[in-house]
């Protein structure tokens, strides 16, 4: 049975209900036992939640296989039926078939505008509820009217005293709804003559059939109803806040339901087949929760899309800014989870919480998606019907198969991912030895020494990969020019002369630094993060293990700087961007060195707030009181720097990184 809902008129309802009334005595005491306050655990979950999906660049677009402008704005969420033909209703009073190829079937006039539709698995039939007129209508799969049901009440009903309840199917074909302004809950036969009826305290919200066949309906007053197949009472579970959402039934029996306590929105609960309560929290919830294959339950709230262990605990929240997440999720048969926020944005996740496609449409945050037995994902904006597909990648090569380079020079390989509307892209590179080659993940490789070694470029969308085999060659050897005799720095045979050959020979002395197979030092090359990390724990010889990594890139940490990166986060040196990266590939800045030997010189900064550098407004802020301590203490050599100039974005070079580290060993000391 497949069950959809306007999310929008929904929740309006809802919190015009929930304005009218304060959490009860009872209520509040529940939530002390439950939670540490009223809001605790969207807090809690605000520690976790990953970063608003929108801020990070570059995210996949979601492909747009066909769009369907309808006559009208939509009115009711699309729902596929067996033959997956696809559903929707407008504002026109009409409901419209759709074909997976997104020409229409057909079209019927209503009395008024369909505002939920159900499709029964057994035959196909198309079960609406209208909005104002109090009518069920069954519709067969040709678009002819079977019959049509008063499901109770009479004359318009005002939008504020409507309920909100879809048609559920039973097994045996019986479907249940709840009335328009009454407190009853129907069954109907599939004729269309009333089975029997059951009153409730309140207005009822959209059933639920479980698979022994017993009826759930939450209403108005806080109740959620367990009704057996004859119409009697099973039992109740007062929450003593309205719901208004039907609830969801895991393959255990175990019933989930939404009940609003405020305007933040609901608390979930968990209650087992015998009508007690396993456990509820209040994540203030806007959406009803969709259930994975493994039980997870999935949710949204005022600004994250959830992931709830069946025990209530949290899994992982992906955040969407300040847009809440009205839509109930759809999950796909790969384990994709669909959901549309207040943005209008409709976001595809994976079952870790990461982000997989996005795609903006006005109108996406008000309707349920729901998902083809292809992964076809169909939504609506206010006036269009969408299918939207993800094109997967399916391999993946490179501009070159072999490479060759002299040890120091660099060379960019080109990843070539099939098919070419792929939706997502992205690729990671590795090396097999980077004390041969190195690559970062741009693709750039660059001869460390003499070898081989094997780049691979991996998929992050199926894991495929594709290898080029890079030889590196030692670079020869050059001589001074006839008459510049310098004065030679035993161990390295490219640093005499240099401003910096004190220090670097130092810091080699000190183990901080490593030459090349060649005995070179090269020592204006460029310097990674990661690189730099390795060089001042090397310099500082913590005694510390490290702490745990937790960078949204640690996987791109080399193990050979797994562990100084670790100390230097122990140690405090280092925190990362604020998007949760580390970046270890990145070529570190004037900025980000001096800020990192700073912090580890364990000196007292310099309270000014101008470092006396000519570019001192280019300074960040956060780097002007290292800049200044390093300079009133001689960590800056002069030899390093022109015009008085700190230049704190040109990229540093392993020359000023050893200097550094050994002028500020030497203070420490």
């Amino acid at each position: 049975m497949k069950v959809k809902r306007l999310r929008w008129l929904l929740f309006l309802s809802a919190a015009a209900s929930i304005s009218g009334s304060l959490p009860s005595a009872a209520a509040a005491e529940e939530g002390k036992l439950q939670v540490k306050s009223e809001r605790a655990e969207p807090n809690l979950i605000e520690s976790i939640t990953k970063p608003y999906p929108s801020l990070l660049n570059g995210n996949p677009q979601g492909i747009v296989r066909w769009e369907k402008k309808m006559g009208s704005n939509l009115t009711a969420s699309p729902v596929i039926g067996p033959d997956k033909t696809i559903y929707a209703g407008t504002k026109d009073y009409k409901l419209y078939a759709i074909g997976p190829d997104g020409t229409q079937k057909w079209e019927i006039q209503l009395e008024d505008y369909p505002k939920d539709i159900s499709v029964s698995e057994s035959d196909s039939t198309i079960y609406v509820n209208a909005n104002n007129i109090h009518k069920l209508y069954a519709i067969d799969p040709a678009g002819t009217k079977k019959w049509e049901f008063i499901r109770g009440g009479s004359g318009l009903v005002p939008l504020l005293s409507r309920s909100f309840s879809a048609p559920a199917i039973g097994a045996d074909g019986t479907v249940f709804v709840g009335g328009s302004d009454d407190t009853k809950l129907y069954a109907v036969n599939p004729d269309g003559t009333k089975k029997w009826e059951f009153v409730t305290g309140g207005s009822v919200a959209s059933p639920a059939v479980g698979p022994d066949g017993t009826i759930y309906a939450g209403t108005t007053d806080g109740n959620l109803y367990a009704i057996k197949p004859n119409g009697l009472k099973k039992w109740s579970y007062q929450t003593n806040q309205p719901i208004y959402q039907g609830p969801v039934i895991g393959d255990d029996g175990t019933i989930y339901v939404n009940s609003f306590k405020n305007f933040y929105g609901a608390m979930l609960y968990s209650i087992s087949p015998n009508g007690t309560k396993n456990w509820s929290y209040n994540y203030e919830l806007y959406s009803s929760p969709a259930i994975g294959t493994d039980g997870t339950l999935y949710a949204g709230n005022y600004k994250q899309l959830m992931a709830i262990h069946s025990d209530g605990t949290i899994k992982w929240a992906l955040g969407t800014g300040n847009n809440k997440v009205r839509t109930t999720p759809a999950i796909g048969a790969d384990g994709t989870i669909y959901a549309g926020a207040d943005n209008s944005m409709l976001y595809a996740v994976d079952s870790s919480g990461k982000l997989k496609w996005e795609k903006n449409a006005n109108g996406f945050g008000a309707f349920d998606p729901t998902v083809g037995s292809d992964n076809t994902v169909y939504t609506a904006s206010f006036d269009s019907l969408f299918a939207l597909g993800t094109v997967a990648a399916s391999s993946v090569g490179l501009s070159e198969r072999t490479m060759t380079l002299q040890a120091g020079d660099s060379a960019t390989l080109t990843a070539n991912v099939v098919p070419e509307d792929a939706v997502n892209k992205r690729v990671r590179w590795s090396s097999s030895d980077d004390t041969v080659a190195a690559v970062d993940q741009a693709g750039k490789v660059t001869g460390i020494g003499p070898g081989t070694a094997k780049i691979t470029v991996k998929t992050e969308d199926g894991g495929f990969t594709f290898d080029c085999i890079v030889t590196v060659t030692a670079r020869p050897e050059s001589k001074p020019p006839a008459g510049e005799e310098p004065v030679v720095v035993p161990g390295f045979i490219d640093i005499s002369g240099h401003w910096a050959s004190t220090e670097i020979a130092e810091a080699a002395a000190l183990g901080i630094v490593n030459g090349y197979p060649d005995d070179t030092f090269r020592p204006d090359n460029r310097v990674t993060r990661a690189e730099f990390a390795v060089m001042l724990m090397n310099g500082l010889m913590p005694a510390a293990e490290g702490s745990p990594l937790f960078f949204a890139d640690k996987e791109d940490i080399g193990v050979w700087a797994a562990r100084p990166v670790a100390q230097a986060v122990q140690l405090g040196i280092i925190s990362g961007y604020e998007d949760g990266t580390f970046r270890p590939n990145a070529n570190i800045t004037h900025a980000e060195m001096i800020a990192m030997v700073m912090r580890g010189s364990g000196l007292p900064m310099s309270p000014s707030q101008h470092t006396g550098y000519a570019d001192d407004a280019d300074i960040p802020d956060w780097a002007k009181a290292a800049a200044a301590t390093a300079g009133e203490n001689g960590i800056i050599a002069a030899g390093s720097i022109a015009d008085n100039n700190f230049a704190p974005q040109v990229l540093s070079t392993r020359a000023e990184a050893a200097s550094a580290i050994v002028r500020m060993l030497r203070i420490r000391a």
